[in-house]
Order: structure tokens, then sequence, then C-alpha cells
């Protein structure tokens, strides 16, 4: 990674306060993120599109522009951290959860009354090829940053199932700013600035403008596997050997579409939480690199009491044309006993993740294998919960859980080898997690899938599923392609891979059956 400077960048202060506004009115997310942050370099939004309960209730915007606010990225192949605050620019060696870890221990103090968790903080994604940080090992090297967070002191939070709007802004006391952004010398009253901006933030909310329906048109564009179908197919093969052979239970085999595009970021992200509504989508800009995302998937949640949330999902079936049809497929689903077994193994998995952090005798499991039911598709779901014991720091949580299990299989080292040995090359942004980590305890990471990363004209979509003995090969390709087909649709409104169409997979009913019991 390029070192543009050594300057020493800014600190954050020691003690700052929190200022936070609620407006009675809800404002439409998608059209107040397209008028107040849609232009600006570094955005992000995480956006419950498919609102509805506890995992949906909550949507927030913001962008990299405050005063306090800063760009973070991490190459873990280097070791180097790059800071962009104030104008200033330092490079670091250390890990991204070693800094956000400080950070957050730093700024612990912090709390407010209000019903979410994230009071400002760092907001942004962790690729999979960290897991070179997390005890795997560094077998490839991904073209995009290992890591990308924006740290937002200010920043816009939707509660959709109260109907109220929130404005937050992070300040220190003037004599801090001071100190912190070299402006001695200059009259500039924190507190005064960060009213201001909520005043003139609820009057724009007020008065949002229209906005048309996303426009994606691209005709040339071509989907392409990275590995064709006969490769995929052998690569099941080899993974069917390994298990065998006794090397893993259950190997996530991953391949992924591409295609080049000049498709505009937003408007893309707009048509595809049109086709594939999610509780964890998410839009993410850093420059040119853009992470548009629809995950179904809940990694890992940590709330200000301490509490630890995964929802594993493993087992995938379509949506019915029919009501009826919808509804066995749902049964049928449930009733899978390879689908089954999947889901129990990664949740097994979790538990051990999780008792590395938890308190002992903490860790349950409410819920196993459950359907959930989404726009294009039915998943099992299962739910691992815990206390984090004291003295654990969230990114320190989170880095021990690292990859997704449900995106490497059991057990988890030595599967991811050989994963990186079948699938040759990095995964990126995807398989990793997108969310945030909170000023004052809070974490909401999900899962990075079901997920488009456009770099310049360069357009990607990851997908793949749980390889176990079990395994047929045509129906873990057919499996993979459905998991790629909201997102290849909505990059291209009919396309197609070899003979399969992605497009001709969206379903057409759109109802949702009652959940099938466990």
């Amino acid at each position: 990674m390029a070192v543009a400077s050594q300057s020493k960048v800014p600190e954050l202060p020691a003690h700052p306060q929190l200022l936070s506004r609620r407006l009675d009115a809800m404002p439409d997310p998608e059209r107040a993120f397209a008028a107040l942050y849609g232009t600006s370099p570094n955005a992000f939004w995480l956006d419950s599109s498919a609102a509805g309960g506890e995992r949906g209730r909550f949507s927030f915007i913001g962008d990299s522009a405050g005063p306090l606010a800063a760009l973070v990225t991490y190459d873990v192949d280097t070791a180097a951290l790059r800071i962009e605050r104030g104008g200033e620019v330092e490079t670091r060696r250390e890990s991204i959860f070693e800094y956000i870890d400080r950070e957050l221990r730093r700024l612990a103090d912090l709390d407010a009354d209000l019903p979410f968790d994230f009071l400002c903080g760092f907001a942004g994604y962790l690729g999979y090829e960290l897991k070179a940080d997390c005890g795997a090992t560094a077998a490839h090297q991904a073209t995009t940053p290992d890591a990308a967070f924006i740290f937002a002191d200010r920043l816009i939070a939707f509660d959709h199932e109260q109907g109220h709007a929130y404005l937050l802004a992070l300040t220190p006391s003037p004599s801090e700013l001071h100190q912190i952004l070299g402006l001695a010398g200059r009259e500039f009253d924190a507190v005064r600035s960060a009213e201001e901006w909520m005043e003139e933030m609820g009057e724009r909310l007020e008065g949002l403008p229209p906005l048309d329906e996303p426009l994606v048109e691209d005709a040339a564009v071509e989907l392409r596997l990275r590995r064709s179908s006969e490769q995929y197919g052998q690569d099941i093969a080899a993974c069917k050997r390994y298990l065998a052979a006794g090397h893993s239970y259950e190997i996530c085999l991953t391949n992924r579409l591409e295609s080049e595009t000049a498709v505009d970021s937003l408007e893309l992200y707009r048509a595809l939480r049109q086709a594939n509504p999610a509780p964890f989508a998410a839009y993410l800009r850093f420059g040119d690199l853009a992470v548009l995302s629809s995950s179904p998937e809940r990694f890992l949640a940590v709330d200000r009491r301490r509490q630890v949330e995964a929802r594993p999902i493993k087992g995938t079936s379509a949506r019915g044309d029919t009501a009826d049809e919808d509804a066995r497929l749902a049964e049928a689903l449930c009733r899978d006993e390879k689908s089954r077994a999947e889901n129990v193994t990664i949740v097994d998995l979790l538990r051990n993740d999780l008792g590395k952090v938890c308190e002992l005798g903490t860790i349950r499991v409410p819920e196993l294998i459950r359907v959930e039911t989404y726009e294009t598709v039915h998943q099992l779901v299962s739910s691992v919960r815990g206390r984090l014991r004291d003295g654990v720091g969230v990114a320190e949580c989170v880095r021990a859980c690292f990859p997704p299990g449900s995106m490497t299989g059991a057990p988890k080292l030595r599967t991811m080898e050989i994963l990186d040995e079948l699938e040759g090359e990095a995964r990126g942004v995807y398989s990793g997690a997108i969310g945030y980590f909170g000023i004052g305890g809070g974490c909401d990471l999900s899962v990075a899938i079901r997920t488009i990363v456009l770099q310049g004209a360069q357009a990607t979509i990851g997908a793949g599923g749980a390889i176990v003995v079990q395994s047929d090969a045509e129906q873990e390709l057919a499996e993979m392609l459905l998991k790629a087909a909201a997102s290849a649709a909505a990059l291209v409104p009919g396309a197609s891979i070899s003979s399969a169409s992605l497009a001709a997979r969206k379903p057409r009913w759109r109802g949702r059956p009652s959940p099938t019991p466990s």
C-alpha cells in the first residue's frame, strides 16, 4: 500500500461528548442518502432495506466530511494501516483489529440514551484475507484494501419501527478541538458547529427532492464465471476427496462472476435493494471502490450490554412460483438432511469461536435450523448467543470469530487452506464482514454475501455453497448460481452464465409463507 505521507494525524479527543436530536418525522433513507451523501467521495449507508423486526429496525448514513472524521484502510500483506484525518495522512504498522480495539477502549466511557448501538464510530468492511491476522495462512493478495472504514463523527440514524430519525454529532470541548486540529488562535465553538450541522441536516431532511427510478443500462455488459462450470465441478470433486480423507467436515467452496461496466454505483445499489431487500444491506463508497450488499446474514453483533449474537445461514432453496409451491419448498428445505447437517456443523464451529471470548456457561443456541424467507430464496438460519468476558474488547471478539464460519467450513483453519488451494485467488471483500464498530461498545457486522464489488470498471459477484460428502455437483452449481441471481439481475437485466439464465431464476411469487417449524 502506497504511503502518501508520514505526518502524524490528529488524535481523537480523550473525552468527547455526543450531541443528538430526534426528528419526529421519518424521512426516506434512500432520498436522504442520495441528497446528502450521493456525491461524497467516501460515504456509507447501512441499510435495513427489509425493515421489520430487531434486525431490520435501524439504518445509518454518513460520510467522512466531519471535523473529527477519518478514512482508515489496511493492507494485511504489509501490515500497513493508513489513517487520513484533518488533511493529514499517517501510516502505521499494526493490525486493523488492534487499531479499532484501542480506539474504542479510549472512547469507551461515552454513552447515550438512544435505542441503537451505533453512537458514531467506524463504518465499513473487513475483507476475507484478514484471516491472516486471525491465525490462518496468507495465501493470496486482494486487489482491494483488506479493510476500509470511515470513522464517522456525524451520522443520521433511521428508526423504521418507531418512525423517527436521529441526528448524531460527536464533538470535543473547544479547547480540545483547538489542540486536536491545530486551530489555536482561531475562534471555533465545536458544540455550536455541531448544533449548526444538526439544524442544517434537519432542514434538508424536511425538504428532500424526489428521486427517479434507478437507471441501470449497460447492454454491452457480459457476466462471466471466474472458474468455468466444468472447473467448479472438478473443484467439488476435489473437496469430496478431502472430505473422504478426513481433512474437513464441510468445505464452503466459492466462485465469482465478473464483468466490465460503466454503471453508476449508487444507481446500481438502488436497483439491487429493490430487487433483493435484506436486513443487512449496505452501500459503501471509498473513492472508486464501491461495495453493494444485500446480505441476509448477521455475522456478529455485540450490544452495549456485551451480549453477543451470531446468526449463521446454511441451507438454501429457490422461491416458488405460487404460494403453495413456495410453502412446499420451504418445508422441504427445513427437512433436508444435508442442509440441516451443514447448518449444525457451522453452529458448532461458532460455539467454539465464541467460547474463546465469552463467559463460561453463557453460550446457548436459542434458535436452531429455522426457515427464513427472503425475496429470492429460502434459508436455514440458527442463532448462537453468549456474553462477552470482562476485559475482552469488541474488535478482539470479532477477530476471534473471523472469517465467518459459514463462509469457510470446519475445522476452520485446515478448511481455509484447502479453499486457498482450490480457489487459487483472494476473495477480497466477499466472505468478509460489513457493518459498524460503535463508540460505547456496540458492533453489528453482516456476512459479505449477495454482494457486488465495483472497483473502477470491474464488477465482481461472489457466490458459493457448502460441500459435504453427499453433495451433487450439478445441484451445487445450481445453488451457487441461485445465490448470485439477484445481484446479477440488478447488474445486467437478462444476464446469463453459459446456458443458465440468472434473471430467470428470480421468482414470481412474492408472498411470505409462515415459518416452518424446526
